[in-house]
């Protein structure tokens, strides 16, 4: 019922992105998943995020139902964001696009995208953990989570960071279909194999079960 279809925030206005971006450069900008991750992940991307390419810099947001992550990569400088989300939104804020997986697929394969040339980052926040589970309507696929990171890092300029937050546990790996999945010793390292760890979680306790603790989601940030 959710793939393809409209997204439950569907309509993105620039006075509401105005407004987060003001929250998030006051350090109080409350999204999904509280006023802490989201002043973890601007933080992040303000001493991770900016690169001396000495021109407008591009980013991908992947998975975003609300602009919270869009209004904190704008706040700290990104001149695009391209969202691309399981349903469809409509956002009057020309500096945001937002695509479908199944357009972006066709577009980027097809050479018709602007953002096939590589994006200068990709974010990801409480995202990667979900593709292959059903959840959202997509197809199984036990692989899904691995898939849409090959993919990701097809459309990442080289040089260019991935920002990703998902679920992890110092001592154990876990799928909770079709929910989510949780990543160990074990998935970790197979989910980021073909990145350069540039930044790892150091805020943040690992362990215990993380199923319904959202502070075990810290930001690893990622260089192609």
């Amino acid at each position: 019922k959710y793939y393809g279809k409209t997204a439950k925030l569907s309509k993105w206005s620039t006075s509401h992105i105005n407004t987060m971006i003001e929250q998030a450069e006051k350090g109080v900008l409350h999204g999904p998943y509280g006023i802490m991750h989201a002043r973890m992940l601007r933080e992040t991307l303000m001493t991770f995020g900016s690169q001396p390419t000495g021109r407008p810099m591009r980013a991908l947001v992947v998975g975003s139902e609300h602009p919270w992550v869009e209004a904190i990569a704008l706040s700290v400088g990104f001149a695009h964001v391209t969202t691309l989300e399981y349903g469809s939104i409509e956002c009057a804020d020309i500096r945001i696009d937002t695509v479908l997986p199944s357009d972006f697929r066709r577009a980027v394969l097809e050479g018709t995208f602007s953002g096939s040339r590589g994006f200068d980052a990709v974010i990801s926040f409480s995202s990667l953990e979900h593709p292959g589970l059903g959840r959202y309507g997509d197809a199984i696929n036990p692989y899904g989570d691995l898939i849409m990171l090959a993919r990701l890092h097809c459309v990442t300029k080289k040089g260019g960071r991935l920002f990703l937050g998902v679920p992890m546990a110092r001592d154990f790996d876990g799928i909770y279909f079709n929910a989510h999945r949780i990543y160990g010793p074990v998935m970790l390292p197979q989910l980021i194999a073909n990145w350069q760890q540039v930044a790892g979680p150091k805020e943040f306790p690992l362990g215990g079960d993380v199923l319904f603790s959202r502070i075990n989601q810290p930001v690893l940030v990622l260089q192609k």
